[in-house]
Protein backbone atom coordinates (compact mmCIF):
# COMPACT_ATOMS: atom_id res chain seq x y z
CA UNK A 1 0.00 0.00 0.00
CA UNK A 2 2.99 2.54 1.02
CA UNK A 3 4.19 2.25 -3.09
CA UNK A 4 0.81 2.55 -4.28
CA UNK A 5 0.81 5.69 -2.23
CA UNK A 6 4.33 6.75 -2.56
CA UNK A 7 3.40 6.81 -6.34
CA UNK A 8 0.24 8.60 -6.04
CA UNK A 9 2.25 11.34 -4.37
CA UNK A 10 5.03 11.50 -6.88
CA UNK A 11 2.01 11.89 -9.56
CA UNK A 12 0.55 14.56 -7.78
CA UNK A 13 4.02 16.52 -7.27
CA UNK A 14 5.12 15.62 -11.15
CA UNK A 15 1.26 17.65 -12.12
CA UNK A 16 1.68 20.30 -10.11
CA UNK A 17 5.50 20.85 -10.83
CA UNK A 18 4.87 21.00 -14.55
CA UNK A 19 2.08 23.30 -13.83
CA UNK A 20 -1.10 21.13 -14.75
CA UNK A 21 -2.53 21.46 -10.93
CA UNK A 22 -3.31 24.72 -9.73
CA UNK A 23 -2.12 25.14 -5.95
CA UNK A 24 -6.09 24.90 -5.08
CA UNK A 25 -6.18 21.58 -6.74
CA UNK A 26 -2.65 20.31 -5.58
CA UNK A 27 -3.89 20.76 -2.28
CA UNK A 28 -7.06 19.44 -2.54
CA UNK A 29 -5.41 15.67 -3.86
CA UNK A 30 -2.69 15.44 -1.96
CA UNK A 31 -3.44 16.66 1.73
CA UNK A 32 -5.86 13.86 2.81
CA UNK A 33 -3.06 11.20 0.72
CA UNK A 34 -0.07 12.90 2.55
CA UNK A 35 -1.85 12.92 6.11
CA UNK A 36 -2.48 9.31 5.31
CA UNK A 37 0.75 8.77 4.25
CA UNK A 38 2.75 10.67 6.78
CA UNK A 39 2.00 8.28 9.81
CA UNK A 40 3.94 5.30 8.50
CA UNK A 41 7.57 4.97 7.64
CA UNK A 42 9.68 4.48 3.94
CA UNK A 43 9.76 6.80 0.75
CA UNK A 44 5.71 8.07 0.73
CA UNK A 45 6.05 8.47 4.50
CA UNK A 46 8.96 10.54 3.70
CA UNK A 47 7.98 12.71 1.20
CA UNK A 48 4.08 13.03 2.29
CA UNK A 49 6.46 14.76 4.99
CA UNK A 50 8.19 17.21 2.89
CA UNK A 51 4.73 18.26 0.85
CA UNK A 52 2.87 19.12 4.23
CA UNK A 53 5.62 20.85 5.51
CA UNK A 54 5.82 23.32 2.02
CA UNK A 55 2.66 23.37 2.60
CA UNK A 56 2.50 24.64 6.42
CA UNK A 57 5.47 27.13 4.92
CA UNK A 58 3.05 28.59 2.40
CA UNK A 59 -0.01 28.82 4.39
CA UNK A 60 1.94 30.88 6.78
CA UNK A 61 3.39 32.89 3.76
CA UNK A 62 6.81 32.20 3.85
CA UNK A 63 6.96 29.97 0.41
CA UNK A 64 5.20 31.29 -2.66
CA UNK A 65 3.49 29.25 -5.11
CA UNK A 66 6.91 29.27 -7.52
CA UNK A 67 8.82 28.13 -4.62
CA UNK A 68 6.45 25.37 -4.36
CA UNK A 69 7.00 24.71 -7.52
CA UNK A 70 10.82 24.56 -7.36
CA UNK A 71 10.61 22.62 -4.13
CA UNK A 72 8.34 20.04 -5.92
CA UNK A 73 10.49 20.06 -9.09
CA UNK A 74 13.81 19.89 -7.17
CA UNK A 75 12.59 16.79 -5.08
CA UNK A 76 11.43 14.69 -8.41
CA UNK A 77 14.95 14.66 -9.48
CA UNK A 78 16.31 13.13 -6.12
CA UNK A 79 13.15 10.69 -6.16
CA UNK A 80 13.95 6.74 -5.31
CA UNK A 81 11.39 4.44 -7.40
CA UNK A 82 10.70 1.17 -5.59
CA UNK A 83 9.97 -1.20 -8.82
CA UNK A 84 9.63 -4.71 -9.05
CA UNK A 85 12.86 -6.87 -10.07
CA UNK A 86 13.17 -7.32 -13.84
CA UNK A 87 11.13 -10.29 -15.22
CA UNK A 88 12.59 -12.79 -17.40
CA UNK A 89 12.10 -12.06 -21.53
CA UNK A 90 12.10 -15.62 -22.00
CA UNK A 91 8.57 -14.96 -24.32
CA UNK A 92 6.25 -15.67 -21.27
CA UNK A 93 7.57 -13.09 -19.10
CA UNK A 94 4.97 -10.00 -18.70
CA UNK A 95 6.01 -6.48 -17.66
CA UNK A 96 5.24 -5.31 -14.59
CA UNK A 97 2.92 -2.41 -16.25
CA UNK A 98 0.76 -5.35 -17.65
CA UNK A 99 0.66 -7.35 -14.51
CA UNK A 100 -0.61 -4.14 -12.72
CA UNK A 101 2.90 -2.72 -11.06
CA UNK A 102 4.14 0.23 -9.71
CA UNK A 103 4.57 2.33 -13.02
CA UNK A 104 6.03 5.74 -12.49
CA UNK A 105 7.49 8.20 -15.44
CA UNK A 106 9.52 10.98 -14.86
CA UNK A 107 10.00 11.62 -17.55
CA UNK A 108 8.56 15.09 -17.86
CA UNK A 109 10.72 16.31 -15.18
CA UNK A 110 13.61 15.51 -17.27
CA UNK A 111 15.31 18.59 -19.26
CA UNK A 112 11.32 20.44 -19.16
CA UNK A 113 10.98 23.48 -16.17
CA UNK A 114 7.87 23.57 -14.52
CA UNK A 115 5.49 26.43 -16.49
CA UNK A 116 6.08 29.44 -14.28
CA UNK A 117 3.36 29.99 -11.51
CA UNK A 118 0.99 32.74 -11.31
CA UNK A 119 1.59 35.05 -8.13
Amino acid sequence: MSSARHNQLLELLIAFALGELSLEHFEDQVLPLAWESADGSGPAAELAGDVLLWLAEATQGHRTEAELRRLAAARLRTVVVETEPPVARTGTGTPAAARGGPVVSLSDTQGRRPAAASA
